[in-house]
């Protein structure tokens, strides 16, 4: 087994295989002398965009069937039904996210006694919180925010545990750990370039348009980290639709000319928990579709917690997204076009 020589792309790569690292290190970063005074509440919205929504996202897609509300808040303005029962969650990697730092400053001057929580790694939210008495978990610095992703998911999910949201998580996170240190072999900058899942469907679905095709719940919140890695990562648009929606309306887009159909490839997201009649359905829309489609491929998530099958779908995107970078000789790590676009927001206005 040959390591992989030295690509465009090879930073971000090594981020990658430091998710399980990560999970494992939350343990200690929340400890008992770390653990929020916060008591349950009956809805929960998460502010946070990008990366440092991606805990967020998956949380939601797994607590889907709840007695508890748990919203994702993308946007500068918080919800009209925010109340005296809603948990605030700010998370911002940097600690300079404008759109989160617009509804702290929202939370604070409409709804100051509310129970309020910040993940962040420092900057203006973590001052703001510390000045407002407000728990602050506090993850490593330094990172991309979408390589953070394994701090976001271990402080979030044992807070998540500590509250009673989610059942089982030290199980899930310790049975992620181990899916995932298996996952870096398999598809890391360590693992047989032939063998790799991985590299060898970037190759398969380079110069393509990716539709990422799931269920509801976790393995559709699992689509949209694969959409927005493939984004920043690869480079590259990508799309994801859920079953049985995408049935009552997107199967027949496929109809559309001959050439756009060419460009385009399906990977549909499975899990085993996914409804009987959602699993059914996948193999009929293939079916249904037959040639239309040029590529399709099944990934399977992999464990036997929750937590661990929807860590394992993620890795196997991350990896895939740095892979496509390659495929086209560019550096996954650098985001030009936010960073000029963060760049001119911050310019007055003419």
């Amino acid at each position: 087994m040959s390591p992989s020589p030295k690509l465009p792309g090879e930073p971000m790569l090594g981020l990658v295989g430091t998710l399980p690292r990560q999970i494992r290190e939350t343990e200690s970063l929340f400890g008992e002398a770390q653990i929020p005074r916060i008591v349950s509440s009956q809805r929960i919205l998460f502010c946070g965009m990008g990366g440092s929504a991606a805990a967020g996202m998956l949380a939601q897609g797994l607590l889907l069937e709840s007695p508890v509300l748990f919203v994702l808040n993308r946007g500068y303005r918080l919800p009209a039904w925010v109340d005296e029962n809603t948990l605030l969650i700010f998370s911002s990697y940097s600690g300079n996210t404008e759109e989160v730092l617009s509804c702290w400053t929202q939370a604070e001057e409409s709804f100051p006694t509310l129970q309020k929580l910040v993940i962040t790694s420092g900057g203006t939210l973590a001052e703001h919180a510390q000045d407002a008495g407000v728990p602050r978990l506090i993850i490593p610095p330094g990172l991309p925010p979408r390589a953070s992703l394994g701090y976001g998911v271990g402080v979030l999910f044992r807070l998540l545990g500590h509250l009673g949201l989610m059942e089982q998580v030290e199980e899930g996170l310790s049975e992620a750990v181990e899916i995932l240190e298996q996952g870096v072999k398999n598809m890391g900058v360590e693992a047989n370039e032939t063998n790799n899942p991985a590299r060898r469907l970037a190759r398969r679905l380079y110069g393509k348009f990716p539709l990422i095709y799931s269920a509801e719940g976790m393995a559709a919140a699992v689509a949209r980290r694969w959409c927005a890695q493939i984004n920043e990562n690869g480079k590259a648009l990508a799309h994801c639709s859920v079953l049985p929606e995408l049935n009552h309306n997107e199967i027949v887009g496929w109809e559309l000319p001959t050439r756009v159909r060419a460009e385009s490839f399906v990977i549909a997201l499975r899990d085993r928990a996914d409804h009987p009649r959602v699993q059914r359905r996948f193999g009929l829309t293939k079916s249904v579709l037959g040639a239309r489609v040029p590529g399709w491929e099944n990934i399977e998530s992999q464990g036997d917690s929750p937590i661990a099958r929807a860590m394992s779908l993620v890795l196997f995107g991350d990896y895939l997204s740095v892979y496509l970078a390659q495929a086209g000789g560019i550096e996954a790590t650098p985001v030009s076009a936010i960073d000029l676009l963060k760049q001119k927001l911050s310019e007055p206005q003419s």
